[in-house]
């Protein structure tokens, strides 16, 4: 840094050496002139000591070279510094444009349908080194819980800058950074302040995409839980129209998926009342247990156990209704059968 001071500062008298050279070559060059054209005394009386009016004449003309050495020095170090300030600017936006293609490479990532956590994370590593300002001995590694994700060169250095991964307060990882040789004797640290605020954002978007795939993973599997389960679960909106039916109920009434999104749920009961009726009570009780008789598509018709409530959200408003039926026809055939039987047995005994 001070040998590029010095040398700045040497550069900057070279108009005015300039501007005092041709001064006094003009001295020289008007005394020569006064010997040998208009022999006027000796070369050394003319340089030394020539007339007061002759002395005021070459002092203006060398004033006026060393003036205009000065005003070309003073537009050249305006139009240095300008192309510098300039450098550093198109340095610094090439700097940022490096940033946030890193920035929108995560994005890439987590937008990309069907990426597993794991391969965010082996993105993220590869994005992190043409991000920072000497990526060709930049380095990263991601710790996170007992999983490990780096550049094929890490390697733990003493140039390096970290920051934790944190989900709801929680701790769960470090992002490391490192350069793989000594930073620039110019440089007055080893990165950016620029690149401490990457790392901190970067931590922070991985934070925030764990934490979204962990509640991703979970809404899967309660998803999964609900369309696999052996009991018919049915969705429909505080209107009655239904909006999300899974398999069970789907092999349990004959339908496909796509026949009955949309549907009153009063089609799939015997009768339309019956329907109405059990909607009626969520409305003011918010709860139904019984046994109606339900419908299929093919119009037979067989005994189910339903459960049916309003689902709310955190601010306790409805926000849609939930049913969930069991098919109690082999029950319901048992129990007449034992109905039967006992009234069958009670009329022998009686003759």
């Amino acid at each position: 840094m001070k040998n590029k001071n010095t040398n700045h500062i040497s550069r900057s008298g070279h108009f005015i050496l300039l501007g005092i050279v041709f001064a006094a070559f003009y001295w020289i060059l008007e005394s020569v002139l006064d010997v040998f054209v208009f022999h006027e005394g000796t070369l050394a009386e003319q340089i030394l000591s020539a007339d007061p009016n002759e002395i005021w004449m070459r002092l203006l003309i060398m004033s006026i070279f060393i003036i205009f050495g000065v005003y070309a020095q003073i537009t050249v170090t305006k139009r240095k510094k300008v192309e510098e300030a300039l450098q550093r600017q198109a340095h610094d936006l090439g700097e940022r444009v490096k940033e946030l293609n890193c920035l929108y490479g995560i994005s890439a990532l987590v937008e990309k349908e069907g990426t597993s956590l794991e391969e965010i994370i082996e993105g993220t590593v590869s994005l992190i080194p043409p991000a920072w300002q000497y990526p060709k001995i930049t380095c990263a590694r991601i710790t996170l819980q007992h999983q490990t994700f780096k550049t094929d060169n890490f390697k733990e250095t003493i140039w390096k800058q970290t920051a934790g991964i944190i989900v709801h307060g929680r701790r769960v990882g470090t992002l490391e950074v490192c350069y793989l040789e000594e930073r620039p004797e110019s440089a007055e640290e080893p990165f950016l302040k620029e690149a401490k605020s990457l790392i901190n954002a970067i931590a922070e978007r991985l934070g925030r995409i764990i934490d979204h795939q962990k509640v991703h993973t979970e809404l899967r599997i309660k998803d999964e839980a609900i369309a696999s389960s052996i009991n018919a679960i049915i969705l429909a909106d505080l209107e009655g129209n239904l909006t999300y039916a899974n398999r069970s109920f789907l092999n349990m009434w004959g339908y496909d998926d796509k026949e009955v999104l949309g549907k009153p749920v009063a089609e799939f009961f015997q009768t339309k009342e019956k329907a109405f009726e059990i909607i009626e009570a969520l409305y003011h009780r918010e709860s139904w247990t019984g046994e109606p008789v339900a419908r299929r598509k093919d119009n037979s018709t067989f005994d189910v156990h339903l459960l049916a409530s309003v689902v709310k959200d955190k601010t306790d408003k409805s926000i849609c209704m939930i049913a969930c039926a069991v098919d109690i026809t082999e029950r319901k055939r048992i129990e007449q059968m034992k109905n039967d039987f006992v009234s069958l047995a009670s009329h022998e005994l009686r003759t």
